[in-house]
């Protein structure tokens, strides 16, 4: 049940990293870039704080399953499991447009460390890779199909745009 919906301000994260994704940014989501709308569950004492400043991936928490990145989903279920309700019983989800790029799709978490902060290498197929030249380019994100939900990992912070924020309770 939404209680609660916030709009956020967005063309703050758009003026400051339109350069960065080669890009300008509309209303629209535009899929020939994999952009898309996605949900990331939080605490509701840090939604206050990604609607001024944005997504930071060093506020990633614990061993990750596909490394310290920005974790989102198009399942409202699987981002309702990443929230905790507060001390009133609300919880909080974040809607984003969040830009996938390049991405690679997996069944599988080998060859990302819960430590990596990059994505897999586009030949070696891990995050390990340490080569640095034009034949070992990385991925953008990760997308992951090996559970009940699908997960999608950005490792930028300008990859993704909060855009609405959904307070609510569980019934």
């Amino acid at each position: 049940m939404a209680c609660n919906t916030q709009i956020i301000d967005t063309d703050i994260f758009f003026q400051r990293n339109c350069t960065l994704s080669k890009g300008t940014w509309s209303n629209n989501v535009d899929k020939r870039i994999n952009e898309y709308y996605l949900f990331h569950g939080t605490l509701t004492s840090n939604a206050e704080s990604i609607a001024q400043q944005g997504f930071d991936v060093r506020f990633s928490k614990g061993a990750l399953m596909l490394g310290r990145g920005i974790y989102f989903t198009d399942s409202l279920v699987k981002a309702d499991q990443y929230t905790r309700p507060d001390d009133s019983g609300m919880c909080c989800i974040i809607m984003a447009r969040v830009l996938l790029g390049d991405f690679v799709v997996t069944k599988s978490c080998s060859g990302i460390p819960s430590t990596s902060c990059q994505p897999p290498c586009k030949q070696c197929m891990t995050s390990l890779c340490n080569k640095s030249d034009s034949q070992h380019q990385r991925f953008d994100s990760v997308v992951f199909t090996g559970g009940l939900h699908k997960e999608f990992v950005v490792y930028d912070n300008w990859r993704a745009f909060p855009e609405f924020i959904i307070f609510y309770k569980r019934v």
